[in-house]
């Protein structure tokens, strides 16, 4: 065992953090402390404790497993909570960092999300006061933030904070903003999603002291309008990200501003933005060359001129979202199979003027495709599942759903040539049936999540599916089942949703 653990931490350090670290768990942890005594492997043991949290940030770490680390003087520099059930409070994390004495100074990246009691705000406020070092922090979700919070960035992090994260805390407001920009002028990367208070003037402010900003989220903050980012794009031109979904005030003058004055755009997202047309999509296609990232979906007065546009001016596209842009025709799709030859990630929801031939282009086209989004389209039919899956083999998600021109020859077809799929959903699709599910589970070893909603399951298939998919962690389906399969489907390791309509009530 102690031979075993050693020999482990000779592998490189990036197998470690990538390959190894992320199915470590805190007993994995032990026994590795355990077993590794000698002298010059501890120091790479460290290395492992330092690693593990950051490889666990999604998740986080409990109360205990922190403690663990400290007792033991390993500094930790990401510390991930989440406090949705109510069961641990941000004082009990204070009391754990103030216990660790100097060692809360080395935590560079802090996550607390989300708080809802009322003391949640002071006892943060108490908790950066410790972690003096941070430079990223995260309090999506979380309520009493101002002003306690504001007061502890603006004295104690005000140079050092690169990234911060307020997306759906409620009570930012215009003052908060203004004195937020003023405290922190070095953030770099900023998230203010849902924050539909604040106005423009408070962002013209924010883009006039920020002028470090490379990402800014202000998805759903309903107020703004184009003059606000037009501010933005003249103060921040080093911007590399904007999401702008849900901004429905902004218009093309807004894109005009950013293709004008930030070339160094990678990521832009105006999702929702239904005053947005060609004019604008076309000034970012042409003045920001590195573009590689652009969600567009309903905004429905684009043509198949902006596509054009962006097929000419940003060839390097890897994610597009074109969904319910409904005015799009063949001519667009045949272009972006054609030209967005990097393009691996595609939405292509609603074109209800497209046709079957514009799908087949698509799915012939595009040869870096791996995730591809056709719901709700007349057009796309199981001709076409046929050329996506023999010309993409390496297909990790597929939407279907609503698309009545699929049947069990589609669910057939993936199940014989996608054995690399990992998402599918096919929900609402009149034509597939029972037996088509069957076959899903035989050929599809990869799916981890698969949603069925109103396709009715027999027995059969959902026992097909309980023995055949074992890698799935999510499932969607009908729940108007024998209790036989439902109990089967039940006893796996899954997130398992049922179409409340159908559900057999005895069985619950």
């Amino acid at each position: 065992m102690r031979l075993a653990m050693e020999r482990l931490l000779l592998l490189p350090s990036d197998l470690l953090r990538h390959e190894l670290f992320p199915f470590f768990n805190i007993s994995d942890v032990v026994a590795l402390d355990v077993a590794v005594s000698h002298r010059r492997l501890r120091p790479l043991l460290l290395e492992v404790y330092r690693e593990l949290p950051l490889a666990h940030r999604k998740e986080g770490l409990t109360l205990a497993q922190m403690v663990w680390f400290f007792t033991r003087s390993i500094p930790l520099q990401s510390i991930s909570f989440d406090t949705t059930s109510g069961t641990l409070k941000v004082s009990d994390i204070f009391e754990v960092l103030e216990s660790a004495g100097s060692a809360a100074a080395s935590v560079r990246h802090l996550s607390l999300c989300p708080w809802s009691d009322s003391a949640g705000g002071l006892d943060c406020f108490r908790l950066l006061t410790l972690c003096t070092g941070l430079t990223s922090l995260t309090l999506h979700d979380c309520k009493e933030v101002a002003p306690p919070v504001l007061e502890a960035l603006r004295t104690l992090h005000s140079t050092r904070l690169r990234s911060l994260d307020l997306s759906a805390c409620s009570e930012i407001t215009d003052a908060f903003l203004d004195a937020l920009s003023e405290g922190c002028p070095s953030l770099t990367s900023l998230n203010l999603s849902h924050s539909r208070s604040i106005t423009g003037a408070a962002v013209r402010n924010l883009a006039t002291r920020c002028t470090s900003l490379t990402a800014l989220d202000l998805s759903d903050c309903s107020q703004l309008t184009s003059a606000a980012v037009s501010d933005i794009a003249r103060c921040a031109p080093a911007l590399a990200s904007l999401k702008l979904p849900w901004c429905a005030r902004i218009e093309s003058e807004a894109l005009i501003s950013l293709g004008r004055d930030c070339p160094s755009l990678t990521h832009l997202s105006f999702f929702g933005c239904p005053l947005i047309t060609d004019t604008g999509v076309t000034a970012i296609a042409r003045g920001c060359p590195l573009l590689t990232g652009l969600d567009a979906g309903t905004c429905g007065q684009l043509t198949d001129d902006a596509v054009t546009a962006l097929c000419e001016g940003t060839p390097q596209l890897t994610s597009l979202n074109l969904g319910k842009c409904s005015l799009l025709t063949d001519f667009a799709l045949e272009l972006v199979a054609r030209k967005l030859l990097s393009l691996n990630t595609l939405c292509l929801s609603a074109i209800h003027s497209a046709t079957e031939n514009g799908f087949q282009a698509v799915a012939r086209g595009c040869p870096a495709l791996t995730e591809l989004d056709v719901s709700l389209n007349d057009g796309f039919t199981d001709g076409c599942v046929e050329a996506l899956v023999r010309e993409h083999p390496a297909l990790v998600s597929f939407d279907g759903s609503s698309c009545p021109g699929l049947t069990d020859s589609s669910t057939r077809t993936l199940a014989g040539g996608s054995r690399s799929l990992r998402t599918l959903r096919l929900d609402c699709c009149a034509g597939v049936t029972a037996a088509g599910v069957g076959a899903l589970a035989n050929g599809c070893p990869s799916l981890t999540e698969l949603s069925l909603s109103r396709i009715k399951l027999t027995e059969e298939a959902a026992l097909t599916l309980a023995s055949g998919c074992q890698a799935l962690t999510s499932l969607s389906v009908c729940g108007h089942l024998p209790n036989a399969a439902l109990a089967a489907l039940c006893s796996g390791k899954w997130r398992i949703h049922f179409d409340d309509d159908d559900v057999d009530d005895d069985y619950f």
